[in-house]
């Protein structure tokens, strides 16, 4: 199956550890410093649409995009029950069209490691630039190499409560820098137990990575961890440094 299908039921009961709260603020107050006046978001990724809807009941008019039909699904009744306005659209990120532009376009919690090729990742900042107005902001996350090779990496994942199941089995590729993981989900229906099996597979980007693809779009502001503390680049080494997330903050040009 394709990510993000069986998953897609089960994926917020076992995201609760994500404080989307916190990030919330966080990225309003990057916003506060570094954009211009923010009205108009797109999230890229934007997965079953819990950031989505927090910025729209912040007051922000909210467009979000996602490539799996099964988590736009989750995100649509998501913002229904919160009575929000959101326009979701099925699209890739590395090639999406749209007519509308956006103060600020943001893609967190893992959607940039998803994209596995450099030139797609390249193509997600051409058309991010695309939809921005004038220096319009660029703010995203990624789950960090050291991350994704050492704390991911060849190892197995698992949990059950009452009514579901996973088990997430990781084998880190270190030539391509390639992290797959096979996960297998069990949900109860009707007290029947079903089984799906899905496929995912993350790039581990170095910050350097980011900034080479990034440069011909975009201005640097800052990298933060996911405490919102600002990273010295310069002597950030990517080997070592035990940040498992860091936020990226760019200007378009």
């Amino acid at each position: 199956m394709t990510a993000y299908s069986g998953f897609a039921k089960i994926y917020d009961a076992y995201m609760q550890a994500e404080d989307y709260d916190r990030w919330l603020m966080g990225i309003q107050a990057l916003i506060k410093e570094y954009g211009v006046p923010t009205k108009h978001v797109l999230e890229l990724a934007c997965g079953s649409g819990a950031m989505s809807v927090l910025l729209a009941k912040q007051g922000y008019d909210v467009i979000g995009l996602d490539i799996s039909e099964e988590m736009l699904m989750v995100a649509k009744d998501k913002a229904l029950e919160e009575r929000v306005r959101i326009g979701f659209f099925q699209q890739d990120m590395v090639n999406y069209e749209l007519n509308n532009t956006f103060d600020t376009v943001l893609c967190i919690c893992d959607g940039m490691n998803y994209v596995l090729e450099e030139e797609d990742l390249e193509s997600v900042f051409e058309r991010v630039h695309h939809s921005l107005t004038d220096k319009g902001l660029f703010i995203f996350d990624i789950s960090t190499y050291y991350k994704l090779k050492y704390i991911l990496g060849e190892s197995t994942i698992a949990e059950s409560r009452e009514d579901s199941a996973f088990i997430w089995e990781n084998f880190y590729d270190e030539d391509e820098s390639i992290l797959s993981f096979e996960l297998t989900v069990f949900t109860e229906e009707n007290g029947v137990y079903r089984r799906s099996d899905e496929v995912h597979e993350q790039r581990a980007y170095k910050i350097a990575d980011i900034k080479r693809l990034s440069e011909d779009y975009f201005e640097w502001m800052t990298v933060v961890t996911d405490t919102f503390d600002v990273i010295d680049v310069k002597n950030y080494d990517e080997e070592t440094m035990t940040n498992e997330r860091v936020f990226f903050v760019l200007k378009k040009k």
